[in-house]
């Protein structure tokens, strides 16, 4: 808490402890008004981490391009729970039908499951390009562990 001690900085801050080890930034009704600097070094390591990232790219040019994500949920496909986003055409798409929306259905794989990584996070996609095809047999199906 700032006691009045000191005067904020020209980054708009206040030097907790007067030794440059621990900073807080201030918005004023004067300028510089918020934030105009950063001091310190930040300490990363109690930090979330970014996560793991998927292990292979994945290819979407199935859609092609010129596509909006329009909508989003659950759905049931093969006696199981999927997530989907719907993706609906622009002008300039030539993989997806005028007037069709594609899917992509997803769904975390469990033990059991074709491809099941016990030490990975591993989801299973499909790729529709037909919203109405409800039997998926033109699906283009793949899996991907990060």
């Amino acid at each position: 808490m700032k006691t009045g001690e000191q005067p904020l900085d020209e980054c708009n801050a206040y030097d907790l402890h007067g030794d440059g080890s621990e900073y807080v930034y201030y918005t004023t009704r004067e300028a510089p008004y918020t934030i105009a600097c950063y001091r310190g070094v930040a300490d990363q390591s109690s930090s979330v981490s970014p996560g793991p990232h998927w292990s292979r790219e994945r290819d979407l040019s199935w859609a092609g391009s010129d596509v909006e994500l329009s909508d989003y949920d659950t759905m049931t496909f093969d006696n199981l729970s999927w997530s989907f986003i719907e993706i609906t055409p622009g002008e300039n798409n030539n993989n997806i039908t005028p007037g069709d929306k594609a899917l992509i259905l997803y769904r975390q794989l469990v033990q059991g499951d074709d491809g099941y990584q016990s030490d990975a996070n591993c989801y299973t996609f499909r790729y529709r390009l037909d919203s109405t095809d409800t039997s998926g047999s033109n699906d283009t199906v793949a899996s991907h562990c990060r």
